[in-house]
């Protein structure tokens, strides 16, 4: 779970779109959320993510989106610095991992 928060969260950093819409709590707080949709983690989000991270789904969920589109497409770009990273055995092959086919139903 945290291996793929941090490669969603990295893969948002190279993002335009991420870095100038959102601030890097929302960039944290929506990698974790759908790291745990992602990983089909039971409830996704709540009241104790909440609080720690201090967003409702709501005020995460268009970067949670927009993470999930770059994951998608992250073994298809030319920088694939991240990519290659995640999908080291140090961090457990987490960029190998296919992305669920209702993924987007989930955020």
């Amino acid at each position: 779970m945290e291996n793929m928060a941090f490669y969603l969260a990295e893969l948002g950093l190279g993002n335009y779109y991420v870095m100038v819409l959102f601030s890097p709590s929302q960039i944290a707080a929506a990698a974790v959320y759908s790291a745990r949709c992602i990983l089909n983690r039971i409830q996704y989000w709540n009241q104790y993510l909440q609080n720690l991270a201090g967003y409702c789904i709501e005020q995460i969920k268009d970067c949670a989106k927009l993470l999930v589109r770059i994951h998608a497409s992250a073994a298809d770009v030319k920088t694939k610095s991240v990519y290659n990273k995640f999908s080291s055995p140090r961090k457990g092959h987490i960029a190998l991992l296919p992305q669920p086919r209702n993924i987007e139903e989930r955020l």
